[in-house]
């Protein structure tokens, strides 16, 4: 039998997947356009800083067309109220939610090394190995950035400045603007100039996540967008294809439930059946009492009587006097209606003291059919 909440289980998730999936294909294919393509779409380039030090958060609006830039603190950066006051600067200034994370000189570690003129083939292979000398740190643990800020051809040396911070630093960042309603593009060290935000040193950039940067190509962006295309048509496919299968699953969720709901009566008539079939049988094989009587009648002795008879269900007591009532238990165990006899007190003498005074119980057999 179909089980009907592993149809609505994967009913679910087929539906959270054809939702997902349609959002990551959008998000996608608008990230791989170019510049431009962006701009008309509405896509601007980050207009946004966030400046994040120690104690300090605040956020700046850069200026455009010779403006100058807008700055205010902001003091409860995670409210609600907050980040309706982002939204409301944004959207009074003309600028987009895409945001540069600036960190502070207290987040930052920075320092200088001196290396030979051929390390700039593999500048930043190096600096990775270098960063267990200049830190106590898991490299693993880190990001940085680095920038030449002078050459000597005469000594062959060039002196690299390396600007190191936590990724729970950078992690922190950018989970405080996304709070804010922000879109965060890149999280950079303290520098650089104010209107050209990516001129600092880039610790972190959303595009990258810890792999290759997208080419600014025009050839790759072009295969880029071949390949959205074919993501898209691949996507309505799969879409096709899902709705299909979502049809089909609640279609069985529905043929389930009513095979479920007619099992439930087919079990309730059953347990019925079982209950009255099992009274029958209990009566069937229960002697009756005029049967009962008739056996006693023959196993007490014409010398002896009964003055106390009490049947319940198959449990039998009798009281009453004979010459010797121990041979009413030898009586009793040699019918084939009774078993297991014995007194439930002890014999006493007849007020004439010629009888025994007798108290005993037994039980009835199950009756032969």
């Amino acid at each position: 039998m179909i089980n009907a909440a592993s149809l609505r289980y994967r009913t679910g998730v087929a539906q959270n997947l054809l939702r997902q999936g349609v959002g990551w294909w959008l998000r996608e294919l608008a990230a791989m356009l170019p510049g431009p393509a962006r701009a008309f779409l509405g896509r601007r380039s980050a207009g946004v800083r966030l400046d994040i030090d120690s104690g300090l958060v605040s956020l700046t609006i850069l200026g455009k067309g010779g403006n100058p830039a807008t700055r205010f603190p902001l003091v409860d950066d995670r409210s609600e109220k907050m980040r309706s006051t982002v939204r409301s600067a944004l959207r009074s200034r003309g600028v987009g939610d895409a945001t540069i994370i600036r960190l502070g000189h207290d987040l930052v570690f920075e320092s200088d090394l001196d290396l030979p003129l051929a390390a700039d083939r593999s500048l930043h292979q190096i600096l990775y190995h270098q960063l267990d000398r200049l830190t106590p740190l898991d490299p693993n643990l880190i990001r940085f950035a680095h920038h030449v800020t002078s050459r000597s051809q005469s000594s062959k040396t060039m002196r690299v400045h390396v600007m190191v911070a936590k990724a729970t630093t950078i992690d922190g960042a950018v989970k405080l603007a996304m709070d804010l309603g922000l879109r965060p593009e890149a999280v950079t060290a303290d520098g650089g100039d104010e209107e050209r935000p990516y001129d600092a040193a880039v610790l972190w950039r959303a595009r990258e996540g810890g792999q290759i940067a997208v080419r600014r190509g025009r050839w790759l962006r072009g295969l880029e967008l071949a390949i959205a295309v074919v993501l898209l048509m691949t996507g309505g496919l799969w879409i096709h294809k899902t709705n299909n299968q979502i049809v089909s699953l609640q279609k069985d969720v529905t043929d389930a439930r009513r095979a479920a709901i007619s099992t439930q009566g087919l079990v309730a008539q059953s347990n019925q059946m079982k209950a009255a079939l099992t009274a029958v049988e209990g009566r069937r094989s229960a002697l009756s009492p005029l049967k009962i009587i008739d056996e006693l009648t023959r196993l007490v002795p014409n010398d002896s009587w009964v003055f106390q008879l009490a049947i319940r269900g198959g449990a039998i007591e009798m009281a009453g006097y004979a010459p010797r009532a121990t041979d009413l238990i030898a009586r009793i165990q040699g019918s084939p209606l009774f078993k297991a006899p014995k007194f439930r007190s002890p014999i006493t003498v007849s007020p004439d003291g010629n009888k025994d005074r007798f108290d005993l119980d037994f039980e009835t057999k199950q009756a032969s059919r």
